[in-house]
């Protein structure tokens, strides 16, 4: 995929990068409440004057929903696809405008296209709103980052460690490479090595040349020769 997982920015050390299950990334990308009704959006809000970022943080819903655990979010029984990515086709505001409607792609791609831009509290918003919406990938993206911006915090940890396990679950190829990541290092969870071994076998889902399966196999490496 063409945004960079946020992993990436402050885990380059313990392989960590964003995508998107089944896209790849020369630039290496990604590297997880309950469902929510969107609150209507102010009407000044729909001015075409105010920017997505704007827009975004105009739904208090959207953004209040940050302080719930992406595994809380995840109440669906299956994932949906994410689908191809139209948001540069379309525009920003049109596609936050199906993200409104219910589009879940349409909330996961904008958010890679707001994070782009560097405004994380409303990329955030927006991963956390495609993972509600039922996309696996939503939820690794907005633990991930989670992880990177708190991840001496215990409870983040704890937080962070369910819902990468349960969008490894899910099918989420980064999903189980942060899982990995973090039983290898005991981080929120006991550590334990050949657990992460075991868990590392979904980080290739997408083929070898996934960037979640390259980051997977050098955590494997790196698990491997820590045992011997």
């Amino acid at each position: 995929m063409t945004a960079a997982f946020r992993c990436r920015e402050g885990l380059r050390s313990i392989f960590a990068m964003r995508v998107s299950p089944g896209r790849r990334s020369d630039a290496g990308a990604v590297c997880l409440m309950l469902m929510l009704a969107f609150a209507c959006l102010p009407a000044q809000a729909d001015d075409a004057s105010l920017g997505v970022p704007e827009q975004v943080k105009a739904r208090k819903a959207w953004m209040s929903a940050l302080s719930q655990c992406p595994a809380d979010a995840m109440t669906w029984r299956r994932p949906v696809p994410v689908g191809r990515d139209l948001c540069p086709s379309i525009g920003d505001d049109a596609c936050l405008r199906r993200c409104v409607s219910g589009d879940a792609g349409a909330c996961y791609w904008l958010a890679q296209s707001v994070q782009e831009k560097t405004d994380k509290p409303v990329s955030e918003a927006l991963f956390q709103r495609a993972c509600t919406l039922g996309i696996a990938s939503g939820c690794t993206n907005r633990a991930a980052g989670m992880f990177v911006a708190a991840r001496e915090d215990p409870s983040v940890l704890a937080c962070t460690y369910r819902s990468f396990e349960r969008s490894c679950a899910f099918g989420d190829a980064w999903g189980c490479t942060m899982q990995a990541l973090q039983l290898s290092r005991g981080l929120g969870v006991e550590p334990d090595s050949d657990e992460a071994l075991r868990v590392l076998q979904g980080a290739c889902r997408n083929g070898e040349d996934d960037p979640a399966c390259q980051s997977g196999q050098a955590l494997r490496q790196g698990i491997k020769a820590s045992k011997r």
